[in-house]
């Protein structure tokens, strides 16, 4: 699922910044003020696994911005 594909829904982004991987709720409301922040992994698995775990505790989707078929 690509950015363009998601609703006004809470979502989990996770993306490449630099040679990091970000993992980011979208609105950053929607965790409470001290989860606003994205967090910072040193591996695309490691981000995906925490998008995955906060995916199912939340119920919301992920977006993956480091997938080829967002560009």
């Amino acid at each position: 699922m690509c950015a363009r594909d998601t609703a006004l829904e809470p979502v989990i982004h996770v993306r490449k910044d630099g040679p990091f991987y970000r993992v980011q709720v979208i609105p950053p409301e929607a965790l409470g003020k001290m989860l606003q922040r994205p967090e910072t992994y040193a591996s695309d698995v490691t981000a995906r696994m925490a998008a995955k775990v906060l995916s199912g505790i939340t119920g919301w989707p992920v977006t993956d911005l480091t997938a080829a078929n967002c560009g």
